[in-house]
C-alpha cells in the first residue's frame, strides 16, 4: 500500500493536467470525470490488485476529481444560478422528501387512531360499506384501520415504505371511488354542502407516488459517491412541487369566477381588523396563482412557497384551527369540518421545497463566513 499511495497521487496530478501516464493529452481538465475514466482505468490495470484493496483509494481519487469539477462548473455556469432566486437546480433532494414522508405518516395515522379511539365510528364505517353492496363489511372496516395504521407507522420508521405506500394509496383510491368523486373542492366548500371532494386524497396519493418512486428505485440508482444524490430522489421531490402547485392553483381560479364571494370575504376580514380588507383578499388570490405557476415553471422558487406558506398559515389561524380533520372523523368517512390536516399537509410540501431549493452557498463563500467566525473568536 505504501506503492500504491504514490501512484495514486500521480494519477490525480497527471488527470487534473489533461495528460496520461505517457504524456498524452486525454482531454481538458475540469471538463468531466467521464473523459478522464480512461486514465482511471488505465492505472487500475497496471496495479491489479489481487484482494481489492484498491478500491478505496479508487473511490478517494474519484471525490478528488469531482469535487474540482464541481467547483469550476459552479464557478462558470451554476454558481450564478445557485445564488440567486430566480431558477436554479434541487439540492439535498433527500432531506425534503423525508420530512413529507415523516408529515405524510403522521397526518394518515390520526384517522385510524382516532377511530380505533372511537370504536362506534368503525361500526359506521362497515354500515357504509355494507350500503354499497360489498361483502363482510364489518370486518373489512376493522381491516382497514389496521392497514392504515400499521403502514403509517412502517412510513414513519422507514421500514417497508414500498408496501406502505401501496397499502395508503389502494385505501385511497377505493375512497375516492365509494366517497368523493365526481367532487373536487375538499376546503371552502359551498353553503350547506359538506361533503368533501378528491384534492386532498389526490394530494396524499401524490405525495405517496413520489416517495415511493424513490425508494423503489433508489437501490437501482444508488452512488458510489455519498454526496451524489440518486435521481429517483430528485425526479420525486419535483413530483410533490408540480402536483401541489397544481391542486392548489384551482382554489384562486375558483375565487375569482366568483367575484361577490371574494368581496364578501374581504368584508368580514376588514370586521375583524384587517386592513383594506377586499383588496387584501384579491391580492392574496393573485399571489396563490403567481405563486402556484411559478413552482410549475420553476421559477422564483423559494419565493413561491414563502407566499403559499403565508396564505396557509393565515387560512390556518382564521378559519381551520382547532379543527384538525377535513375528511371525517363521524364514521371515518363522514362530513369533515374543514379542519387544518390538508393545509399542513401543503404546508410541509412548500417548506420542503423550499429547503431544496434554498439557494446553497459556494466552498468560497462558506470560507468567508468561517474566517470572519475565526477573526471573531
Amino acid at each position: 500500500m505504501m506503492r500504491v499511495m504514490p501512484r495514486l497521487q500521480k494519477l490525480v496530478s497527471s488527470v487534473r493536467s489533461g495528460r496520461n501516464h505517457c504524456g498524452r493529452v486525454v482531454g481538458k481538465p475540469y471538463l468531466g470525470i467521464t473523459s478522464r475514466l480512461p486514465v482511471i482505468q488505465k492505472y487500475s490495470e497496471c496495479f491489479r490488485p489481487s484482494s481489492g484493496l484498491l478500491r478505496p483509494y479508487l473511490i478517494i481519487v474519484k471525490r478528488q476529481l469531482v469535487a474540482p469539477v464541481d467547483m469550476h462548473r459552479r464557478s462558470l455556469s451554476g454558481g450564478f444560478m445557485k445564488r440567486n432566486w430566480f431558477s436554479g437546480p434541487a439540492h439535498d433532494s433527500g432531506r425534503s422528501l423525508n420530512i413529507v414522508r415523516v408529515v405524510l405518516a403522521f397526518i394518515l395515522a390520526t384517522h385510524p387512531i382516532y377511530a380505533l379511539m372511537h370504536p362506534v365510528n368503525i361500526r359506521g364505517f362497515g354500515h357504509f360499506l355494507e350500503s354499497h353492496g360489498i361483502p363482510l363489511s364489518a370486518e373489512l372496516a376493522w381491516v382497514v384501520m389496521f392497514l392504515q395504521a400499521g403502514c403509517s407507522v412502517a412510513l414513519a420508521a422507514r421500514r417497508l415504505v414500498v408496501p406502505a405506500c401501496i397499502g395508503h394509496i389502494f385505501v385511497l383510491v377505493v375512497g375516492i371511488f365509494l366517497v368523493h368523486a365526481p367532487k373536487w373542492r375538499t376546503v371552502g366548500l359551498p353553503d350547506g354542502d359538506h361533503q368533501p371532494g378528491v384534492e386532498f386524497s389526490v394530494l396524499l396519493i401524490a405525495c405517496l407516488l413520489a416517495i415511493l418512486w424513490a425508494h423503489w428505485r433508489k437501490a437501482a440508482e444508488q452512488s458510489p459517491l455519498p454526496e451524489q444524490e440518486a435521481a429517483s430522489t430528485r425526479r420525486a421531490l419535483e413530483l410533490i412541487r408540480i402536483a401541489s402547485a397544481s391542486i392548489l392553483i384551482i382554489h384562486p381560479i375558483g375565487g375569482l369566477r366568483d367575484p361577490a364571494g371574494l368581496n364578501d370575504l374581504g368584508l368580514y376580514f376588514s370586521s375583524i381588523g384587517f386592513p383594506f380588507g377586499v383588496p387584501l383578499v384579491w391580492g392574496a388570490m393573485f399571489l396563490q396563482i403567481a405563486s402556484s405557476l411559478a413552482l410549475i415553471a420553476r421559477r422564483f422558487v423559494v419565493p413561491a412557497c414563502v407566499g403559499h406558506i403565508l396564505v396557509l398559515v393565515t387560512g390556518i389561524w382564521l378559519f381551520h384551527a382547532p379543527h384538525w380533520f377535513v375528511i371525517g372523523p363521524d364514521n371515518v368517512v363522514g362530513p369533515g369540518k374543514e379542519g387544518m390536516e390538508y393545509s399542513t399537509l401543503l404546508i410541509a410540501c412548500f417548506f420542503s421545497i423550499l429547503l431544496a431549493y434554498w439557494p446553497k452557498p459556494t466552498q468560497s463563500q462558506a470560507n468567508t463566513v468561517l474566517n470572519s467566525f475565526r477573526r471573531l473568536a
